[in-house]
């Protein structure tokens, strides 16, 4: 199961506990379903752009080097989420 459907089932159980209670009604199943099709979509449709790196940050500046820091540990945060990068190779 990939990390959205995990986030996914997390978030379902406690919102709509009554629902996971009734796994075996099709109808509150079926419910469930279109959930994650919702979940996913809004997922697919979310893109950010962040500020490009510094270039060549030399070692005795240590603000650039923290900036870049902070913009891959961004980024790295976001794409464990499910959130596109714009302008990402």
């Amino acid at each position: 199961m990939d990390k959205s459907r995990l986030q996914f089932e997390e978030w379902f159980k406690k919102k709509y506990p009554l629902i996971e209670s009734q796994s075996e009604n099709t109808l509150l199943q079926s419910v469930k379903r279109q959930c994650h099709k919702a979940w996913q979509a809004s997922l697919q449709s979310l893109e950010v752009e962040l500020p490009t790196k510094e270039p060549n940050p030399s070692q005795g500046n240590s603000y650039a080097f923290g900036y870049n820091r902070a913009i891959t540990e961004s980024i790295e945060l976001l794409k464990r989420r499910g959130v596109k990068i714009k302008n990402e190779s």
